[in-house]
């Protein structure tokens, strides 16, 4: 990359949405067998890319405004009965008797 940016250019911080997207592009060219470049390390470095630029956010080292992920909560998953919020995984016998039940409609 030095080639290409100038030395050390990364460690000034790159947007977690730009990270995500080389990573993803990079991930699917590997699974497409591309060859052209090493598509796989590109995948890990964007990795270990953002691991630092949270760890140095959370350090205030970098502006947060490089964490520009979108945050989504988590959906709560509800009973059959759509009344009892679950806070726990659903047991083997449960998942079973919703598919059985399911398939029988």
């Amino acid at each position: 990359g030095a080639r290409k940016y100038s030395e050390h250019n990364w460690s000034k911080g790159i947007p977690a949405s730009r990270c995500m997207a080389s990573l993803h592009r990079h991930l699917m060219k590997y699974m497409q067998g591309a060859t052209d470049e090493d598509h796989l390390s590109a995948v890990a470095t964007n990795c270990m890319f953002l691991l630092h630029f949270e760890e140095a956010v959370k350090r205030g080292f970098l502006p947060e405004s490089l964490l520009d992920m979108p945050k989504y909560n988590a959906i709560p998953r509800v009973h059959q009965n759509q009344d009892e919020i679950l806070d726990h995984e659903p047991d083997e016998e449960f998942r079973w008797r919703a598919i059985h039940e399911q398939s029988q409609r």
